[in-house]
């Protein structure tokens, strides 16, 4: 060899644990599309076919069930949307509005079901509390809660919400008395796709959406979320946000 020339191994490393992070994103993703999307359209379909060519006999609950189907798809969509207006929305474009209005529509909206289960959501603040954020993303934030709150617990329960301002930020707190979650599944909760067992086996099958955007949402607004539990005596949700002073 010539003394002369220059001879070397050039090496590069890469950090590839972003990039598997995706792939398992992209995966999950998939794998969502591919059952939960399309499962609820193949089941309308598969009812409408057996109708039409007769089948399946008519009963007034198919119905209900095809009705059922078409919630569950529009909830996904829906679900896949407000995440990605989360994520879209610039910290810029932020302005200030009553965080006390946003809880309160939030609340005004779900009375119904809460009736409908004779649950009753206690909230009394009366004081508004200012902050700097998008006031529509982050009350959709607070009805993904306390429908949850609401969904999880037995009837003829209770559901309190308060708002505790202190000095430059204020803490929501929504505590229920529902079967909680396992200690196993409380560190995932906030995942994308994540769904509690003990929901599933009861049948109240969700997206796994909902407590993500959640996260999403408060983080955007440099907030944090803290999550308490006791597997069947409730749950305790804390939002901590800041908020505006004089």
């Amino acid at each position: 060899m010539d003394e002369k020339s220059d001879a070397g191994l050039m090496v590069t490393l890469s950090e590839v644990t972003h990039i598997k992070e995706q792939q398992r994103e992209k995966n999950q993703l998939i794998d969502f599309l591919s059952h939960d999307v399309r499962s609820p359209l193949v089941s309308q379909l598969a009812m409408l076919n057996g109708i039409k060519t007769g089948r399946i006999e008519w009963e007034e609950t198919l119905i209900d069930d095809i009705e059922n189907h078409a919630k569950r798809s529009l909830n996904i969509s829906d679900q896949f949307l407000q995440i990605t207006r989360a994520e879209q929305t610039a910290e810029q474009s932020f302005y200030e509005f009553d965080l006390l209005n946003t809880v309160e529509n939030s609340v005004d909206s779900l009375s119904p079901i809460a009736s409908s289960k004779d649950i009753i959501i206690s909230f009394s603040d009366d004081e508004p509390v200012w902050m700097l954020g998008n006031a529509e993303l982050m009350e959709r934030a607070v009805t993904n809660l306390l429908s949850n709150a609401i969904k999880y617990s037995p009837n003829s329960t209770s559901i309190d919400i308060s708002l505790k301002s202190e000095s430059d930020q204020v803490k929501l707190i929504i505590k229920d008395q529902g079967y909680g979650i396992s200690k196993e599944e409380l560190p995932y909760i906030f995942n994308r796709f994540q769904r509690q067992k003990q929901s599933e086996v009861k049948g109240e099958k969700g997206a796994g959406l909902g407590l993500n955007f959640v996260q999403l949402v408060i983080t955007k607004h440099k907030g944090l979320i803290e999550v308490k539990n006791n597997v069947d005596a409730g749950t305790v949700f804390t939002v901590t946000l800041p908020i505006l002073t004089s």
